[in-house]
Protein backbone atom coordinates (compact mmCIF):
# COMPACT_ATOMS: atom_id res chain seq x y z
CA UNK A 1 0.00 0.00 0.00
CA UNK A 2 1.00 3.66 0.08
CA UNK A 3 2.95 5.58 2.71
CA UNK A 4 2.49 5.44 6.44
CA UNK A 5 -0.76 6.80 7.80
CA UNK A 6 -0.90 10.05 9.73
CA UNK A 7 -4.13 10.71 11.63
CA UNK A 8 -4.80 14.36 12.48
CA UNK A 9 -7.22 14.60 15.38
CA UNK A 10 -9.34 17.55 16.52
CA UNK A 11 -11.10 18.01 19.89
CA UNK A 12 -14.43 19.03 18.37
CA UNK A 13 -14.19 18.96 14.58
CA UNK A 14 -13.62 16.30 11.93
CA UNK A 15 -10.41 14.28 11.74
CA UNK A 16 -8.11 13.97 8.75
CA UNK A 17 -6.49 10.70 7.71
CA UNK A 18 -3.43 11.22 5.54
CA UNK A 19 -2.71 8.06 3.59
CA UNK A 20 0.63 8.87 2.03
CA UNK A 21 -0.14 11.89 -0.14
CA UNK A 22 -3.96 11.77 -0.13
CA UNK A 23 -6.36 12.84 2.58
CA UNK A 24 -9.72 11.59 3.78
CA UNK A 25 -11.91 13.71 6.05
CA UNK A 26 -13.99 11.75 8.56
CA UNK A 27 -16.16 12.50 11.60
CA UNK A 28 -14.55 11.91 14.98
CA UNK A 29 -16.29 8.65 15.88
CA UNK A 30 -15.31 6.41 12.95
CA UNK A 31 -11.90 8.09 12.62
CA UNK A 32 -11.18 7.32 16.28
CA UNK A 33 -11.64 3.61 15.56
CA UNK A 34 -8.65 3.80 13.21
CA UNK A 35 -6.33 5.59 15.66
CA UNK A 36 -4.33 2.41 16.31
CA UNK A 37 -3.21 2.43 12.65
CA UNK A 38 -1.28 5.69 13.10
CA UNK A 39 2.24 5.44 11.69
CA UNK A 40 1.58 2.15 9.88
CA UNK A 41 0.79 0.92 6.36
CA UNK A 42 -2.33 -1.12 7.15
CA UNK A 43 -3.82 -3.73 4.86
CA UNK A 44 -7.49 -3.67 3.87
CA UNK A 45 -8.40 -6.46 6.34
CA UNK A 46 -6.83 -4.54 9.24
CA UNK A 47 -8.79 -1.40 8.35
CA UNK A 48 -12.07 -3.30 8.20
CA UNK A 49 -11.39 -5.09 11.50
CA UNK A 50 -10.70 -1.78 13.27
CA UNK A 51 -13.91 -0.30 11.89
CA UNK A 52 -15.94 -3.35 12.94
CA UNK A 53 -14.46 -3.44 16.47
CA UNK A 54 -15.09 0.25 17.03
CA UNK A 55 -18.61 0.05 15.65
CA UNK A 56 -19.43 -2.88 17.93
CA UNK A 57 -17.71 -1.48 21.04
CA UNK A 58 -19.45 1.89 20.87
CA UNK A 59 -22.78 0.55 19.66
CA UNK A 60 -22.99 3.02 16.80
CA UNK A 61 -25.53 2.43 14.02
CA UNK A 62 -23.07 2.22 11.11
CA UNK A 63 -24.06 -0.49 8.65
CA UNK A 64 -21.70 -3.12 7.30
CA UNK A 65 -22.06 -1.53 3.88
CA UNK A 66 -20.79 1.79 5.25
CA UNK A 67 -17.83 0.11 6.91
CA UNK A 68 -16.87 -1.79 3.76
CA UNK A 69 -17.30 1.32 1.63
CA UNK A 70 -15.02 3.33 3.92
CA UNK A 71 -12.44 0.53 3.90
CA UNK A 72 -12.54 0.49 0.08
CA UNK A 73 -12.15 4.26 -0.01
CA UNK A 74 -9.12 4.25 2.32
CA UNK A 75 -7.54 1.34 0.47
CA UNK A 76 -8.01 3.03 -2.91
CA UNK A 77 -6.53 6.28 -1.62
CA UNK A 78 -3.52 4.52 -0.13
CA UNK A 79 -2.79 2.49 -3.25
CA UNK A 80 -3.57 5.15 -5.85
CA UNK A 81 -0.94 7.40 -7.40
CA UNK A 82 0.06 10.39 -5.29
CA UNK A 83 -0.93 13.68 -6.95
CA UNK A 84 2.11 15.46 -8.30
CA UNK A 85 2.81 18.87 -9.72
CA UNK A 86 5.61 20.00 -11.95
CA UNK A 87 5.70 23.22 -9.93
CA UNK A 88 6.38 21.49 -6.64
CA UNK A 89 8.56 23.92 -4.74
CA UNK A 90 10.81 21.80 -2.54
CA UNK A 91 13.01 18.85 -3.33
CA UNK A 92 15.56 16.84 -1.33
CA UNK A 93 13.40 16.96 1.80
CA UNK A 94 15.26 15.86 4.94
CA UNK A 95 13.36 15.55 8.27
CA UNK A 96 14.95 17.32 11.24
CA UNK A 97 12.41 17.49 14.10
CA UNK A 98 9.65 14.92 14.65
CA UNK A 99 5.99 15.91 14.85
CA UNK A 100 5.94 15.04 18.56
CA UNK A 101 8.77 17.45 19.40
CA UNK A 102 7.32 20.15 17.16
CA UNK A 103 4.03 19.93 19.04
CA UNK A 104 5.82 20.17 22.40
CA UNK A 105 7.80 23.25 21.33
CA UNK A 106 4.85 24.91 19.59
CA UNK A 107 2.37 24.61 22.43
CA UNK A 108 3.89 27.44 24.58
CA UNK A 109 3.84 29.71 21.50
CA UNK A 110 0.12 29.28 20.83
CA UNK A 111 -0.73 32.41 22.83
CA UNK A 112 1.49 34.47 20.50
CA UNK A 113 -0.59 33.45 17.48
CA UNK A 114 -3.97 34.54 18.83
CA UNK A 115 -5.92 37.60 17.75
CA UNK A 116 -4.52 40.93 18.79
CA UNK A 117 -1.35 39.38 20.19
CA UNK A 118 -0.34 38.39 16.65
CA UNK A 119 -1.32 41.83 15.36
CA UNK A 120 0.76 43.47 18.10
CA UNK A 121 3.79 41.35 17.24
CA UNK A 122 3.36 42.25 13.56
CA UNK A 123 3.35 45.95 14.41
CA UNK A 124 6.40 45.47 16.64
CA UNK A 125 8.29 43.77 13.83
CA UNK A 126 7.33 46.52 11.37
CA UNK A 127 7.74 49.62 13.54
CA UNK A 128 11.10 48.94 15.23
CA UNK A 129 13.06 48.95 11.91
CA UNK A 130 11.50 52.35 11.12
CA UNK A 131 12.69 53.96 14.38
CA UNK A 132 15.64 56.41 14.12
CA UNK A 133 18.04 54.05 15.89
CA UNK A 134 21.74 54.85 15.84
CA UNK A 135 23.92 51.94 14.79
CA UNK A 136 27.57 51.81 13.89
CA UNK A 137 28.69 50.02 10.77
CA UNK A 138 29.61 46.43 11.47
CA UNK A 139 32.84 46.93 9.53
CA UNK A 140 35.03 43.90 8.89
CA UNK A 141 33.33 40.59 9.64
CA UNK A 142 35.41 37.57 10.53
CA UNK A 143 34.41 34.00 9.76
CA UNK A 144 33.40 33.73 13.42
CA UNK A 145 31.01 36.65 12.96
CA UNK A 146 29.47 34.95 9.92
CA UNK A 147 29.06 31.74 11.90
CA UNK A 148 27.44 33.51 14.89
CA UNK A 149 25.10 35.42 12.58
CA UNK A 150 24.14 32.18 10.85
CA UNK A 151 23.28 30.57 14.20
CA UNK A 152 21.07 33.52 15.20
CA UNK A 153 19.43 33.43 11.78
CA UNK A 154 18.68 29.70 12.12
CA UNK A 155 17.08 30.33 15.52
CA UNK A 156 14.75 32.82 13.86
CA UNK A 157 14.04 30.38 11.02
CA UNK A 158 13.13 27.67 13.54
CA UNK A 159 10.89 30.15 15.37
CA UNK A 160 9.25 30.89 12.00
CA UNK A 161 8.31 27.23 11.48
CA UNK A 162 7.16 26.84 15.08
CA UNK A 163 4.93 29.89 14.54
CA UNK A 164 3.09 28.03 11.76
CA UNK A 165 2.81 24.95 13.96
CA UNK A 166 1.57 26.96 16.96
CA UNK A 167 -1.10 28.76 14.91
CA UNK A 168 -2.39 25.43 13.59
CA UNK A 169 -2.23 23.76 17.01
CA UNK A 170 -4.13 26.67 18.61
CA UNK A 171 -7.01 25.88 16.24
CA UNK A 172 -7.16 22.21 17.21
CA UNK A 173 -5.08 20.38 14.59
CA UNK A 174 -1.54 19.11 15.19
CA UNK A 175 1.29 20.14 12.91
CA UNK A 176 3.76 17.72 11.43
CA UNK A 177 7.52 17.63 11.65
CA UNK A 178 10.05 20.24 10.61
CA UNK A 179 12.56 19.45 7.90
CA UNK A 180 14.94 21.08 5.47
CA UNK A 181 14.49 21.12 1.72
CA UNK A 182 15.80 22.90 -1.34
CA UNK A 183 13.84 25.75 -2.92
CA UNK A 184 15.48 25.89 -6.34
CA UNK A 185 19.09 25.96 -5.02
CA UNK A 186 18.40 27.64 -1.67
CA UNK A 187 18.12 25.52 1.51
CA UNK A 188 14.96 26.32 3.51
CA UNK A 189 13.13 24.90 6.50
CA UNK A 190 9.56 23.66 6.13
CA UNK A 191 6.78 22.48 8.43
CA UNK A 192 3.95 20.08 7.57
CA UNK A 193 0.69 22.00 8.11
CA UNK A 194 -1.47 19.93 5.74
CA UNK A 195 -4.44 20.13 8.14
CA UNK A 196 -4.73 23.83 7.26
CA UNK A 197 -7.24 22.82 4.57
CA UNK A 198 -9.76 22.12 7.37
CA UNK A 199 -9.74 25.73 8.60
CA UNK A 200 -11.80 28.73 7.54
CA UNK A 201 -10.16 31.54 5.55
CA UNK A 202 -9.29 33.52 8.67
CA UNK A 203 -7.75 30.47 10.30
CA UNK A 204 -5.70 29.67 7.19
CA UNK A 205 -4.34 33.22 7.01
CA UNK A 206 -3.43 33.01 10.68
CA UNK A 207 -1.31 29.93 9.99
CA UNK A 208 0.16 31.41 6.79
CA UNK A 209 1.29 34.65 8.44
CA UNK A 210 2.20 33.54 11.98
CA UNK A 211 5.65 32.32 10.97
CA UNK A 212 6.65 35.58 9.28
CA UNK A 213 5.23 37.65 12.15
CA UNK A 214 7.19 35.77 14.82
CA UNK A 215 10.38 35.92 12.75
CA UNK A 216 9.96 39.67 12.16
CA UNK A 217 9.36 40.23 15.90
CA UNK A 218 12.52 38.23 16.63
CA UNK A 219 14.38 40.38 14.11
CA UNK A 220 13.19 43.51 15.91
CA UNK A 221 14.67 42.21 19.17
CA UNK A 222 17.97 41.52 17.43
CA UNK A 223 17.87 45.03 15.95
CA UNK A 224 17.57 46.61 19.41
CA UNK A 225 20.47 44.49 20.63
CA UNK A 226 22.52 45.44 17.58
CA UNK A 227 21.87 49.12 18.33
CA UNK A 228 23.52 48.84 21.72
CA UNK A 229 26.24 46.30 21.00
CA UNK A 230 27.13 46.70 17.31
CA UNK A 231 30.74 47.62 18.04
CA UNK A 232 31.27 44.69 20.43
CA UNK A 233 29.17 42.17 18.43
CA UNK A 234 29.09 43.12 14.72
CA UNK A 235 27.45 39.79 13.88
CA UNK A 236 24.19 41.12 15.37
CA UNK A 237 23.75 43.61 12.54
CA UNK A 238 24.38 40.86 9.99
CA UNK A 239 21.85 38.58 11.70
CA UNK A 240 19.27 41.40 11.56
CA UNK A 241 19.79 41.87 7.83
CA UNK A 242 19.57 38.14 7.18
CA UNK A 243 16.39 37.79 9.27
CA UNK A 244 14.53 40.64 7.61
CA UNK A 245 15.72 39.52 4.17
CA UNK A 246 14.14 36.13 4.86
CA UNK A 247 10.87 37.77 5.95
CA UNK A 248 10.76 39.91 2.79
CA UNK A 249 11.58 36.88 0.62
CA UNK A 250 8.69 34.95 2.19
CA UNK A 251 6.30 37.82 1.46
CA UNK A 252 6.89 37.61 -2.30
CA UNK A 253 3.71 36.16 -3.86
CA UNK A 254 5.54 34.50 -6.78
CA UNK A 255 7.47 31.78 -4.98
CA UNK A 256 5.66 28.99 -3.19
CA UNK A 257 6.31 30.39 0.27
CA UNK A 258 4.14 32.08 2.91
CA UNK A 259 3.14 35.12 0.86
CA UNK A 260 2.08 32.88 -2.04
CA UNK A 261 -0.08 30.63 0.16
CA UNK A 262 -1.58 33.62 2.01
CA UNK A 263 -2.65 35.06 -1.34
CA UNK A 264 -4.16 31.70 -2.37
CA UNK A 265 -6.12 31.41 0.88
CA UNK A 266 -7.26 35.04 0.88
CA UNK A 267 -8.71 34.66 -2.63
CA UNK A 268 -10.07 31.15 -2.13
CA UNK A 269 -7.67 29.39 -4.51
CA UNK A 270 -6.39 25.95 -3.62
CA UNK A 271 -3.21 26.58 -5.62
CA UNK A 272 -2.36 29.33 -8.09
CA UNK A 273 -0.03 26.96 -9.95
CA UNK A 274 -2.86 24.72 -11.13
CA UNK A 275 -5.29 25.05 -14.00
CA UNK A 276 -8.30 27.08 -12.89
CA UNK A 277 -11.44 24.97 -12.33
CA UNK A 278 -14.24 25.07 -14.88
CA UNK A 279 -16.76 27.74 -13.95
CA UNK A 280 -14.30 30.09 -12.25
CA UNK A 281 -15.51 33.70 -12.20
CA UNK A 282 -14.11 36.08 -14.78
CA UNK A 283 -12.36 38.45 -12.28
CA UNK A 284 -10.58 35.50 -10.64
CA UNK A 285 -9.48 34.07 -13.98
CA UNK A 286 -8.16 37.47 -15.10
CA UNK A 287 -6.28 37.79 -11.81
CA UNK A 288 -4.70 34.37 -12.30
CA UNK A 289 -3.59 35.29 -15.82
CA UNK A 290 -2.00 38.54 -14.58
CA UNK A 291 -0.34 36.69 -11.72
CA UNK A 292 1.07 34.14 -14.16
CA UNK A 293 2.62 36.83 -16.37
CA UNK A 294 4.13 38.69 -13.40
CA UNK A 295 5.39 35.40 -11.98
CA UNK A 296 7.20 34.56 -15.22
CA UNK A 297 8.77 38.04 -15.31
CA UNK A 298 9.83 37.73 -11.65
CA UNK A 299 11.44 34.33 -12.15
CA UNK A 300 13.32 35.63 -15.18
CA UNK A 301 14.66 38.56 -13.13
CA UNK A 302 15.72 36.23 -10.31
CA UNK A 303 17.55 34.00 -12.79
CA UNK A 304 19.62 37.06 -13.78
CA UNK A 305 20.03 38.88 -10.46
CA UNK A 306 20.99 35.94 -8.20
CA UNK A 307 24.02 34.85 -10.26
CA UNK A 308 25.30 38.45 -10.21
CA UNK A 309 24.93 38.58 -6.41
CA UNK A 310 26.64 35.19 -5.99
CA UNK A 311 29.57 36.25 -8.15
CA UNK A 312 30.09 39.35 -6.01
CA UNK A 313 29.58 37.93 -2.52
CA UNK A 314 30.22 34.19 -2.44
CA UNK A 315 33.94 34.60 -3.05
CA UNK A 316 34.22 36.95 -0.05
CA UNK A 317 32.44 34.51 2.26
CA UNK A 318 34.40 31.38 1.28
CA UNK A 319 37.22 30.41 3.69
CA UNK A 320 40.82 31.20 2.81
CA UNK A 321 42.17 28.84 0.16
CA UNK A 322 38.74 28.24 -1.37
CA UNK A 323 39.12 31.05 -3.90
CA UNK A 324 39.82 28.76 -6.90
CA UNK A 325 36.75 26.67 -6.04
CA UNK A 326 34.51 29.69 -6.63
CA UNK A 327 35.09 29.22 -10.36
CA UNK A 328 33.43 25.80 -10.01
CA UNK A 329 30.83 26.46 -7.29
CA UNK A 330 29.27 29.58 -8.79
CA UNK A 331 28.76 28.21 -12.34
CA UNK A 332 27.36 24.98 -10.85
CA UNK A 333 24.83 26.88 -8.74
CA UNK A 334 23.89 29.05 -11.73
CA UNK A 335 23.26 26.02 -13.94
CA UNK A 336 21.11 24.37 -11.25
CA UNK A 337 19.18 27.61 -10.74
CA UNK A 338 18.53 28.03 -14.44
CA UNK A 339 17.42 24.42 -14.72
CA UNK A 340 14.80 24.74 -11.96
CA UNK A 341 13.74 28.22 -13.05
CA UNK A 342 13.37 27.04 -16.64
CA UNK A 343 11.19 24.11 -15.55
CA UNK A 344 8.95 26.39 -13.48
CA UNK A 345 8.66 29.01 -16.23
CA UNK A 346 7.80 26.30 -18.76
CA UNK A 347 5.06 25.01 -16.42
CA UNK A 348 3.61 28.50 -15.93
CA UNK A 349 3.62 29.25 -19.65
CA UNK A 350 1.73 26.01 -20.27
CA UNK A 351 -0.92 27.00 -17.73
CA UNK A 352 -1.10 30.48 -19.22
CA UNK A 353 -1.77 29.09 -22.70
CA UNK A 354 -4.49 26.75 -21.40
CA UNK A 355 -6.28 29.39 -19.34
CA UNK A 356 -5.96 32.27 -21.80
CA UNK A 357 -8.17 30.43 -24.29
CA UNK A 358 -10.78 29.35 -21.79
CA UNK A 359 -14.29 30.74 -21.88
CA UNK A 360 -15.18 32.04 -18.42
CA UNK A 361 -18.53 32.17 -16.74
CA UNK A 362 -19.71 34.36 -13.92
CA UNK A 363 -20.37 31.49 -11.54
CA UNK A 364 -18.53 31.80 -8.24
CA UNK A 365 -17.11 28.26 -8.06
CA UNK A 366 -16.88 24.98 -9.86
CA UNK A 367 -19.33 22.20 -9.17
CA UNK A 368 -18.23 20.02 -6.24
CA UNK A 369 -16.44 16.81 -7.09
CA UNK A 370 -18.17 13.53 -6.25
CA UNK A 371 -16.51 11.41 -3.60
CA UNK A 372 -16.71 7.78 -2.59
CA UNK A 373 -16.39 8.66 1.10
CA UNK A 374 -19.72 7.84 2.81
CA UNK A 375 -18.95 10.29 5.63
CA UNK A 376 -17.44 13.13 3.55
CA UNK A 377 -18.21 16.56 4.97
CA UNK A 378 -19.50 19.36 2.72
CA UNK A 379 -16.71 21.64 1.58
CA UNK A 380 -13.94 19.41 2.84
CA UNK A 381 -10.68 19.18 0.90
CA UNK A 382 -9.42 15.69 0.18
Amino acid sequence: MGGKWRILSHPTGPWVINTGGRRLVMPQVPARWLASLEGRRPEADEILQCLRRGNQAEGTPWSEAQLVQTMDCLTAMSEGPVPSSSSRSLWLRIPLVSARWVQMMARPLEVLTKGWVLVGLALWGLVVPLLPLTRQNSGFLSHGDWFAAAILFLVGALLHELGHAAALSAQGYPAGGIGVGMLFVIPVLHNDVSAISMLCTRGKLRVDLAGMVLQAAYGAVLLLLATGFSSQAPFLSLAVRMTYAAVCWNLIPFIRADGYWALCDALGFQDLDRVAPVGISRPKLIFKLIHRVLNIVFLGMVAVVLPVMWAGRLTAVLPAGWGPWSSVIIPGLVLLLWGFMGKRIYHLIGLLVVEAGRKCTISSAAAPKATANPWALPGSKE
